[in-house]
């Protein structure tokens, strides 16, 4: 089971991982920021499988105080973070509407495998070559891999007219 909130981080897991099976994607809706994490700690205590939870930073820190629900209730979850330092698609967004005017974007992040660490997890961090795909989860029970990427936006390839 795969589960992610809203972000244009999204684009990577869209684009690369082949689903195979039926109802093993959850979703947001609506630009539900946060969703991803705690979709992924509800579908492994469910299923009693593991879970992998696919989160830009800014989503992940919506909701990374459920870390220690999945800890207290045994939720075998893998967190990978796509790590940008900023909210990128509202970036994006204001780049696009206001140019030279962006404000409240960039993040100040924690070292998100230490914060798994301090809640008992196994953490790894891993840095995407250019030609590597994301990184294999399959042997990281309650991981969090923090994947940076580069802080440029993601720009549509074509523009909406107002």
């Amino acid at each position: 089971m795969i589960a992610n909130g809203a972000g244009n981080y999204n684009i990577w897991l869209h684009r690369y991982h082949q689903f195979t099976k039926a109802k093993s994607y959850l979703g947001a809706t609506s630009g539900s920021m946060g969703y991803g994490f705690p979709a992924a700690i509800a579908a492994a205590l469910e299923t009693g499988r593991p879970a992998v939870a696919w989160t830009g930073d800014g989503c992940f820190q919506m909701t990374l105080n459920e870390m220690s629900t999945a800890v207290q209730h045994g939720a075998q979850v893998v967190v990978i973070v796509a790590n940008n330092g900023r909210y990128g698609t509202i970036r994006m967004h204001q780049e696009r509407s206001y140019p030279g005017r962006v404000s409240g974007t960039d993040l100040a992040n924690p070292d998100f495998a230490a914060l798994a660490r301090a809640y008992g997890g196994t953490a790894r961090r891993s840095r995407p070559t250019r030609n590597s795909a994301p990184p294999s989860t399959a042997r990281w029970p309650r991981a969090v891999s923090r994947c940076s990427t580069s802080s440029s936006t993601p720009r549509r390839s074509r523009r909406r007219r107002h």
